[in-house]
């Protein structure tokens, strides 16, 4: 009996404080800053595992390669911020996927000599630094791999714009930005918007492939100490999908 009410402590004190969340606010429509606080389909996501699992949270605003790490230390609980499998998650455990993504191809529409990945052999092609997986495909199809850093979408779409690379590769949690839905975007972005003439009409998705790194997932700490929370968000993830709630959020944000 005393062993049965020793465990009954532990669990309720596991949720008896918030719990920690390390997440980026630099990579929408997935978290971005919006008055002052970090918003996104991340966000929403959470505040449904929250009520589902009974937990209140506060968000410690992290970079993305920098989460793991601040996990892994304790200076957060858990991570949730478009996390993949890449080399910034690796010493982390992964949850269950609940966003699957490709990579998609753009160019500037002028270009007529680039209508398919076999036309990048030997051009500059932009990916994001943290994806390992995407600049392995680079390098399998022959292109050069031009790295840029993780939330610089339109930063990165002037270059392209400017012809500093031929082609960049993102993956398709930024395809909403790609298509124009401009509420996502800080006034930084809005003002590089604005150097594109045409703005996102300059550009065109050419190509949709599977991505290596496809699964998006909440990442815990090497150590197993949040297992029980591990399983409850499993858990409650898996719910999400077959409710259609995580469908419903991917349709708010133009995911889906």
């Amino acid at each position: 009996m005393k062993k049965f009410l020793f465990f009954i402590v532990l669990s309720g004190f596991l949720f008896a404080d918030p719990i920690k969340i390390a997440m980026d606010n630099q990579y929408p429509p997935f978290e971005f800053q919006k008055g002052g606080k970090i918003v996104g389909f991340d966000v929403d996501f959470t505040n449904e595992l929250s009520k589902r699992i009974g937990f209140e949270y506060q968000i410690v605003p992290t970079a993305y390669d920098s989460i793991c790490n601040t996990i892994n230390s304790g200076k957060a609980d858990i991570g949730i911020s478009a996390l993949g499998n890449d080399n910034s998650t690796q010493d982390c455990e992964h949850g269950v996927s609940y966003f699957e993504s490709e990579y998609l191809f753009v160019k500037n529409r002028s270009r007529k000599d680039i209508n398919d990945i076999s036309d990048l052999k030997d051009k500059k092609v932009a990916y994001d630094r943290d994806s390992s997986a995407m600049k392995d495909f680079l390098t399998e199809i022959e292109a050069k791999p031009v790295p840029k850093k993780s939330g610089t979408m339109v930063s990165t779409l002037l270059s392209l714009y400017e012809e500093k690379v031929d082609s960049i590769v993102i993956d398709s949690c930024n395809a909403p930005i790609v298509r124009g839905k401009t509420e996502f975007l800080s006034e930084r972005d809005l003002t590089n918007l604005n150097l594109i003439s045409g703005g996102f009409e300059s550009f065109v998705i050419f190509h949709a492939q599977p991505a290596d790194d496809a699964e998006t997932f909440v990442i815990f700490p090497k150590d197993g100490r949040h297992e029980d929370l591990k399983n409850r968000i499993n858990n409650a993830i898996l719910q999400m999908r077959n409710d259609g709630t995580i469908k419903t959020l991917l349709q708010k944000y133009g995911l889906e």
